[in-house]
């Protein structure tokens, strides 16, 4: 290859996927930039017996580094010459002609440099809804400051209403599905087939570098050009996708509530129907009320994972290791007095992403106990700092922490140990009465909790028996009233909650599934 101009030359072998490269990824083969007017190599391919097509990419860029080719308004004329023992094909691989270009313009300031996936800020990168009406395979390229290192980033919306709820609500799956996989200084450019649906079109701006960029949106035809760009005027009319600023979340009114996992109160899953919702009370959370019937959302995000994040960031850092963002969630449940509850929110959708979780919206009224709203991180003892943002379309009147609350269900405890002698096995045994007894006589109709636990993991149980006041024997272990039972589980707690009555005694055993 041979250029009439004194630009440092290079190549690129590609795979043939069936049309152009329009962005780098991963070549067969490369070769370095050499800053010289002829460049050379030799191709050895293996013998096929098949006929095998590749992409050469020819490749020139100034000799000094700090000159940006405009190459809009410059031409560089080369020669390229192929020698080979077998015969072989040349030929030019021609543009697709764009059927709708659209070009945005924006700017990269402190409030939307948002960094990459791993950034609790990543979410305020630019971002713009992209309505495509028709499916096509679509060309996006971003252009910005020269040492910016940027991303595209295209996101299916699937059922979100981006008016109405937060970006967070998609799975943080589908932010790595639809990317080039590669931050490039200066640019970002790939290409894929999208299908009518609205998506978002996010600029990633990994080093966080300010200054101008411009962003085009190409769909593209099937006709074929010579010409870089070429547009097919036989397809003019209505437009086949349109692209504008995404809508940014705004609430009426915002609370910013602090909190912290500890040991003691990280307590993971939330699900109170299931077996790993058996220490749900003891997660950090806040009781609020209101004055009004509204709506709401929250927002929970770690503030312990984001100074970690920008503490790496900082070039006298001491952390090799890459940060995991945990996975949060928010539970919220109506006060009914006399410590009982009904679940409003409860969110399957746990986000595993360094910008925290948003909620569905939830519907309060004005009620005398108020609501509690759990803090919950799937990852059972994990520590570390909280921020609970409420956003609502009326004021909240009041908001205190539930810890003091939570304390109220825990009065009593107890230690005790399983041996030979005493380990009795679960109820079908005929040693089930050997498990150790404990007797309570509620002054007053209540509603308990019980929580069992084992330094060892055993299948474990509790098992809550109508008495009269005497201990369980061999005898009476199948005719006395059972009031509830929690399932064995292969774990090493136990949980239940039960409704006792006043005057009544009450057995309580707690067990695991084997004798001995």
């Amino acid at each position: 290859m041979k250029e009439e101009n004194m630009n440092s030359l290079s190549y690129k072998l590609y795979s043939y996927s069936g049309d152009r490269i329009i962005f780098p990824n991963e070549p067969l083969r490369t070769h370095p930039y050499q800053p010289r007017e002829l460049l050379s190599d030799v191709f050895i391919f293996e013998a096929s017996k098949e006929v095998e097509i590749y992409v050469l990419v020819l490749l020139s860029t100034p000799t000094n580094p700090d000159v940006k080719p405009n190459l809009q308004n410059q031409t560089y004329n080369f020669t390229l010459e192929v020698f080979s023992f077998i015969e072989i094909d040349v030929i030019e691989l021609p543009y697709r002609k764009i059927r709708q270009r659209e070009i945005r313009k924006g700017t990269f300031e402190t409030n939307n440099s948002g960094g990459n996936i791993l950034s609790p800020a990543f979410l305020t990168n630019p971002k713009y809804l992209l309505t495509v009406k028709e499916k096509a395979d679509y060309h996006f390229k971003v252009e910005g400051p020269k040492e910016s290192s940027l991303m595209l980033v295209i996101i299916p919306l699937g059922n979100l209403d981006p008016k109405s709820e937060h970006l967070a609500r998609i799975n943080f799956q589908n932010f790595l599905n639809h990317n080039p996989g590669f931050y490039f200084q200066g640019f970002s450019s790939f290409k894929l087939t999208l299908r009518p649906d609205k998506y978002v079109v996010l600029i990633s701006n990994q080093n966080r570098k300010a200054g101008e960029y411009t962003l085009y949106a190409d769909s593209l035809a099937n006709q074929l050009s010579y010409h870089k760009v070429e547009f097919d005027n036989t397809s003019l009319g209505e437009k086949k996708f349109s692209i504008d600023v995404f809508p940014d979340f705004v609430s009426k009114n915002v609370k910013e509530l602090s909190g912290e996992w500890t040991k003691e109160n990280s307590k993971g899953t939330s699900r109170i129907q299931t077996q790993d919702y058996q220490n749900f009370m003891k997660n950090p959370g806040f009781i609020m009320k209101v004055g009004k019937p509204c709506k709401a959302r929250f927002s929970l995000a770690s503030t312990t994972y984001a100074h970690d994040y920008y503490e790496t960031l900082e070039e006298d850092s001491e952390r090799t290791y890459t940060l995991e963002p945990p996975s949060l969630s928010v539970a919220v449940y109506e006060l009914l007095g006399d410590f009982k509850f009904k679940m409003i929110l409860e969110d399957d959708h746990y986000a595993p992403a360094a910008w925290g979780f948003f909620s569905n919206e939830v519907n309060l009224k004005p009620n005398e106990n108020g609501y509690l709203v759990l803090c919950l991180n799937y990852e059972k003892g994990y520590t570390g700092q909280f921020k609970l943002t409420v956003n609502s379309d009326e004021p909240i009147e009041t908001i205190k922490d539930a810890s003091d609350m939570m304390k109220l269900a825990f009065t009593h405890k107890m230690k005790g140990f399983w041996a030979k002698e005493n380990a009795g096995g679960c109820m079908s045994e005929l040693t089930f009465y050997k498990n150790p007894s404990y007797e309570i006589v509620p002054s007053e109709d209540c509603e308990i909790y019980v929580e069992l636990t084992c330094m060892e993991p055993h299948p474990l149980c509790i098992s809550i028996f109508e008495s009269d006041g005497k201990g369980i024997t061999e005898f009476d272990a199948n005719v006395l009233n059972n009031v509830v039972t929690n399932a064995y589980l292969t774990q090493d707690m136990a949980f239940l909650r039960a409704d006792f009555e006043r005057g009544k005694t009450y057995l309580l055993i707690p067990s695991t599934f084997r004798p001995g």
